[in-house]
């Protein structure tokens, strides 16, 4: 997508053109902090087109945020393997059984 369509949507105030410039200026948002990141599309953008924009610090943080939340799939597999698992007594290794208010431990 072109610089100048992008200076376009913001100015319209579109909805999703803070996700569009996370995707166009992902390296850039990857290497550094956020306001440093702002200030380096601002100057990009405003050099490209010629048009001082404004970008809104709130919106760019959170769209920033929602591109690197992974996703929700990949935790399914993590929440399984924490489960406990409770054998029957056909299952238990031991068949001897102990008096009552002994144990052993595996």
């Amino acid at each position: 997508m072109e610089k100048a369509l992008i200076v376009r949507f913001i100015r319209e105030r579109q909805r999703g053109v803070y996700s569009v410039l996370v995707s166009h200026y992902a390296d850039v948002i990857d290497s550094c902090a956020v306001t440093m990141a702002l200030k380096l599309i601002e100057e990009d953008l405003e050099k490209e087109t010629g048009q001082k924009t404004k970008l809104n610090y709130f919106s760019l943080n959170s769209a920033i945020n929602k591109a690197r939340k992974p996703s929700g799939n990949s935790n399914v597999a993590e929440k399984q393997s924490k489960k406990f698992v409770f054998k029957d007594e056909h299952e238990q290794k031991s068949t001897t059984k102990d008096s009552p208010g002994r144990f052993k431990l595996e």
